[in-house]
């Protein structure tokens, strides 16, 4: 999350296929997303994340608690943590 309060990209629980959405998107924008290059799907996904309000996302007890811990860890051990761009090198070595 950026300092607008929005997040740039889903996190990838919530990217999964659901079974609703086959009767939530048309064919034909699916069947359009699709053709679209890997970058350019990664902007749509930011762009939509972008247009939901906040204010209209669910989140549960647990999920709330699991958050609030995370925001302790991170006040009482600021430094604790790697970068992004760390983490992203890691995995892309991993991978190839």
């Amino acid at each position: 999350m950026l300092g607008d309060g929005k997040a740039r990209y889903l996190p990838w629980e919530i990217v999964r296929r659901s079974p609703r959405m086959d009767a939530m998107v048309d064919q034909t924008l699916r069947d359009r997303v699709s053709q679209l290059s890997h970058e350019d799907r990664l902007e749509l996904i930011s762009e939509l994340w972008q247009s939901i309000d906040a204010d209209d996302l669910q989140v549960t007890k647990g999920e709330r608690e699991l958050l609030d811990g995370r925001l302790r860890d991170l006040h009482q051990n600021p430094d604790g943590g790697r970068s992004w761009d760390t983490i992203e090198t890691e995995l892309r070595t991993r991978l190839r």
